[in-house]
């Protein structure tokens, strides 16, 4: 299948655009981003995901407090971490995160499968489990891990994780409340 434009996965923006942003780019690329009439952050990555026929097991971790850039903000796809990038600006240390912080203050939520600015661009896939975890950042393999009997990289359903005052995890199990919090904190 071929893709026009930016599909946009998960957002937290304002009308104004300004956010932070994860997407899926329409040459295949995976893409965050954080804009603040500047960009903050960005990751693009070089690798393409074009099989429209693949789970995709996504991970981000950020953590401003680390001493090397390419350290602050990391991605992993399938449990492995990406490391080449056409695009990769990172902020300078203890630089907050906006993921996880309410923009102009005013009550615009998360989005899932679009941004507040999309219009007509919106998600055509599917998602499984969406942990947003505020204020810690784990690897890959705190969410996922190899199946021995495949070999290939499969979810932790359960994980053992600290979700923060914002966090949340979305099971999309229940279709009548497709945005129900399953980490406790009802967010």
């Amino acid at each position: 299948s071929k893709i026009s434009r930016a599909m946009p996965m998960i957002a937290n923006t304002n009308t104004a655009g300004f956010g932070m942003w994860v997407e899926y780019h329409a040459t295949g690329a995976l893409s965050i981003l954080d804009f603040d009439g500047s960009v903050i952050w960005r990751l693009d990555t070089n690798r393409k995901f074009l099989d429209p026929t693949s789970w995709y097991h996504i991970v981000y971790a950020g953590d401003s407090t680390q001493a090397t850039a390419a350290d602050r903000l990391k991605m992993y796809v399938n449990g492995v971490q990406e490391t080449s990038f056409a695009i990769s600006t990172y902020a300078a240390q203890n630089t907050d995160f906006r993921f996880n912080t309410e923009m102009s203050g005013t009550s615009n939520g998360w989005m899932i499968g679009k941004t507040q600015t999309a219009g007509t661009s919106k998600f055509h896939g599917y998602f499984a489990h969406i942990h947003n975890i505020d204020g810690l950042a784990y690897p890959a393999s705190t969410f996922g891990e190899t199946d021995s009997t495949t070999g290939g990289w499969k979810p932790t359903l359960n994980p053992s994780v600290t979700y923060g005052t914002n966090g949340f995890f979305l099971k999309f199990e229940n279709a009548g409340a497709m945005g129900t919090d399953s980490s406790g904190n009802n967010n």
